[in-house]
């Protein structure tokens, strides 16, 4: 049976279970997914088509890929807006599927860009189809990357001209993926240093969440009776209210961090960046790094000892290794002292998550939060700036589940919640703030496209203001809160080297 290159590529995107596809609306490939019955959700711009696929493969953990268009051919402005946000996907690892019309045969002397090579810096892979046949081989590859490895995003160039191809001469099977385990011998060595430290500690990053791998990693951490820091991508792998978990950031996992002498990583790349702890005194511990790529070893810091596998893969095999030693000695007193440190670190944040204040203080969001939304049932995003550092330092994460959207708004008046001198002398002393709600006010713009939408001026209407948006969720409705806050930028802090020292 005949089919045109793009409607046999929307067919094979059904039989992958792909449910719909985020676009702008320049590409040829849309109009054979409207015609093919796969649901297009149309948007602003092409950052926008990518970031939204890139959040559904991060809330899903990779287990359902985003999949976007975006505009390419001789006119590469789309293509080319759409570069930091795929480029962002890389860096953070975030496995997305992005569909660019290809440059026609003979055409690309009409153009200085070459969308291919521009994009292989910041992909798993670009596959350039230049032939109709060729769609099934292409694809097949693609989801090859897409499933296995480490997660990434790729980039597929599909022309407009390609004809037509026999689906039954050329058929489609979904692609599995493939996951590999660890070298035994690795894990032997890795489970003996790891019972002769005196003071391990378990640094997790979100390799486990796309590994799903949570219960193996709350298994394997008991057994060894070790603290559990968690990168902040990785916050709600290991649920923070368990007695061992140290949290994200801050001076409990800062004590931690520097107290270790066995540095246990589990599905983390261990780059140390912004929004990220370096490892102190890093020649000075051992590091033991469990990761699917070897890339990671020996990059940041010395990786004395490596697994390499699937986080799942690899957490099973330390589990049987460990068991088989009778495990680590119950450690009541470490318990006790990360009780201690959390009451502590607690005990400067609480009285700002029960303030009265008005304008609002933000930590009185973020605690009245956790007294009326399920753990078990919800998870929770944060944007840049204050909202992030604030969320990661206090919010009690457990699990990570869909639910229904509740925006909340923390308005504060000023860019990021940074203003000057936040991040040292002169900082932005003239681009922080930004327009004020009585001239900009964003629940009322959410109104007019269909959401439920609040002002909530006072500490003591935050809670019905969440019961009320979640009983909209409950309908089906989206909901907006805009609370209108103080500018209070304090959060739990990274661990950084010393000036003018390495890690």
């Amino acid at each position: 049976m005949k089919v045109k290159a793009a409607n046999g590529f929307a067919r094979i995107l059904k039989s992958e279970g792909i449910s719909w596809v985020s676009c702008y609306p320049t590409n040829h490939v849309n109009n054979a997914l409207g015609e093919e019955g796969v649901p297009i959700l149309m948007m602003g711009e092409e950052r926008f088509a990518v970031a939204v696929a890139d959040a559904y493969s991060r809330v899903t953990c990779g287990r359902q890929i985003g999949v976007c268009t975006v505009m390419a051919n001789l006119n590469a402005a789309g293509i080319q807006m759409a570069y930091g946000a795929i480029a962002q996907a890389w860096e953070d690892s975030s496995p997305i599927l992005v569909i660019a019309e290809g440059v026609g045969q003979g055409a690309s002397r009409h153009t200085h860009f070459d969308m291919a090579e521009a994009f292989r810096s910041v992909t798993k892979w670009v596959g350039k189809v230049d032939r109709a046949d060729l769609i099934p081989d292409y694809v097949r590859r693609a989801f090859t990357h897409l499933r296995s490895g480490r997660p990434g995003p790729v980039l597929l160039v599909i022309p407009r001209d390609l004809g037509e191809y026999d689906a039954d001469e050329h058929p489609y099977a979904p692609v599995k993926g493939w996951r590999s385990g660890p070298d035994p011998d690795d894990v032997k060595t890795a489970v003996r240093v790891l019972l002769a430290a005196k003071d391990p500690l378990l640094y997790v990053g979100e390799g486990v969440l796309y590994a799903d791998a949570t219960s193996e990693l709350k298994r394997f951490a008991e057994l060894a009776q070790v603290p559990v820091l968690t990168t902040l991508k990785a916050k709600g792998a290991f649920p923070e209210n368990h007695g061992l978990s140290v949290g994200v950031r801050g001076s409990l996992a800062e004590h931690f961090l520097n107290k270790a002498d066995v540095l246990f990583s589990v599905g983390s790349s261990l780059f140390p960046n912004r929004f990220s702890h370096s490892i102190p005194g890093a020649d000075k511990k051992t590091i033991i790094q469990c990761t699917v790529d070897t890339l990671d070893i020996n990059r940041s810091y010395e990786t004395r000892y490596a697994v390499i596998g699937d986080a799942k893969l690899t957490l099973q095999a330390l589990i049987d290794e460990l068991a088989g030693k009778g495990g680590g000695a119950k450690k009541t007193a470490l318990v006790d002292e990360i009780r201690k440190g959390k009451q502590a670190f607690m005990d400067k944040f609480r009285p700002w998550m029960e303030s009265n204040d008005t304008p609002i203080n933000p930590y009185r969001v973020f605690g009245d939060l956790m007294k009326v939304l399920d753990p078990q049932k919800s998870f929770l995003t944060a944007d840049s700036g204050n909202t992030r550092d604030q969320t990661s330092t206090v919010y009690e994460a457990v699990a990570r589940y869909k639910i229904g959207i509740t925006t909340i708004h923390i308005n504060n008046g000023g860019y990021s919640g940074y203003g000057p001198g936040f991040w040292g002398a002169g900082h932005d002393p003239y681009t922080f703030q930004v327009s004020p709600h009585d001239t900009a006010c964003m629940a009322n713009m959410a109104k007019a496209v269909g959401f439920h939408a609040e002002d909530v001026t006072q500490p003591s209407e935050i809670i019905p203001a969440l019961r009320r948006a979640f009983d909209e969720n409950a309908k089906g409705r989206p909901a907006f809160l805009e609370f209108i806050c103080s500018h209070h930028p304090v959060h739990g802090g990274w661990v950084r080297p010393a000036a003018g020292g390495g890690h």
